[in-house]
């Protein structure tokens, strides 16, 4: 915890919430250490933070801790996530052949996850305690054919026959690979405010082709999807993972806010920041997927607003056919006898 020496008002509820209500320890600091880097530290109990591969709760935690030091007249301000990973340590990348009878594995507990919050005092006229809605999107790579195995020892067994097992299993990994499924995920956190999980639920159901899971451990309702999309980078697959070029992660982050914010009109997007993870398989050699993350939180906005539309305009047309005219215009435009057509 930084910004106590300007903040002192806010210290005591925050080590109170810390300890009560998450169970923290206040850190007790090696004779060694000497510099201090924070202003206070905790350490969290065991079973504070949910971890199966990617999936984690540090969502569902953020939201409560800021609507706790929202009741104190705190606002979340900021917040963006990141991680550090050790799965591409040399003994992970070392080159070799799969060593006989061996499966193919996930690496699993190289993904260290953080989390940096930023609040600021809410100025007059501001009201802190307002619901926040937290939205994560998620791709995880799927996992490889069960079926990967490497031939075990056989005196018996050719060498060209051995060399014709290895090919194929070389070939399965191959195909797994190019073949480019993913799940996609989208983990909300926050109050139920207006119904919001229903208006989420239609229209991720209509335009994002997935449906509602409901409450897990991890996060306050889930939601499955299947329009994230992926694709492969000219660059070293080996060190940045396969799959770590253009996705559409981007294209929905906006149609979500979009529909939050202008066809709702009860939320204000206050935060916006993206991440790539990965998952890596131990096959010999080591195979890694890039996981893409967006994470969006808003604000509610009681009353709503009045949503914005562009008014009509009512152009004429040219009148002749224009020069050079794109080969996607519709033909009344080629011919000038419509201003502007719009295409489907």
């Amino acid at each position: 915890v930084n910004g106590l020496s300007s903040s002192g008002d806010i210290e005591p509820h925050i080590d109170r919430y810390l300890k009560e209500s998450w169970g923290c320890k206040e850190y007790q600091a090696a004779f060694w250490e000497r510099d201090k880097y924070c202003d206070r530290k905790y350490v969290t109990p065991p079973d504070l933070y949910y971890k199966d591969g990617l999936t984690n709760n540090i969502g569902k935690l953020t939201i409560e801790l800021s609507m706790s030091l929202a009741t104190q007249g705190w606002m979340l301000m900021l917040c963006n996530g990141g991680h550090t990973s050790s799965l591409k340590s040399r003994a992970n990348t070392v080159n070799m052949n799969a060593h006989p009878g061996q499966t193919i594995q996930e690496l699993r507990g190289g993904i260290k996850r953080e989390q940096q919050l930023k609040f600021t005092r809410a100025r007059e006229g501001e009201v802190a305690h307002e619901p926040l809605l937290m939205i994560e999107m998620r791709s995880v790579p799927a996992d490889p054919p069960g079926n990967i195995q490497a031939p075990g020892h056989d005196m018996f067994r050719p060498k060209h026959e051995t060399a014709r097992l290895n090919l194929a299993n070389s070939r399965q990994v191959r195909d797994w690979i190019a073949s480019g499924q993913y799940s996609g995920l989208i983990e909300v956190n926050g109050f139920n405010t207006n119904g919001v999980y229903q208006k989420l639920e239609g229209f991720i159901r209509q335009f994002m082709k997935g449906s509602a899971v409901g409450p897990t451990p991890y996060c306050d309702c889930l939601f499955t999807c299947n329009t994230f999309r992926q694709k492969m980078h000219h660059a070293s697959e080996f060190w940045d993972g396969y799959y770590c070029g253009e996705n559409n992660f981007g294209k929905y982050t906006m149609r979500l806010c979009d529909f939050l914010v202008d066809h709702l009109g009860e939320w204000d997007l206050i935060v916006c920041n993206g991440n790539a993870a990965e998952r890596a398989w131990l096959f010999g050699g080591m195979t890694s997927l890039v996981a893409r993350e967006q994470q969006m939180v808003f604000r509610h906005r009681p009353g709503g607003r009045a949503v914005f539309m562009s008014t009509v305009v009512q152009d004429a047309p040219l009148g002749r056919a224009p020069f050079q005219a794109p080969d996607y215009w519709k033909e009344g435009s080629r011919e000038g006898c419509s201003p502007h057509e719009v295409l489907p």
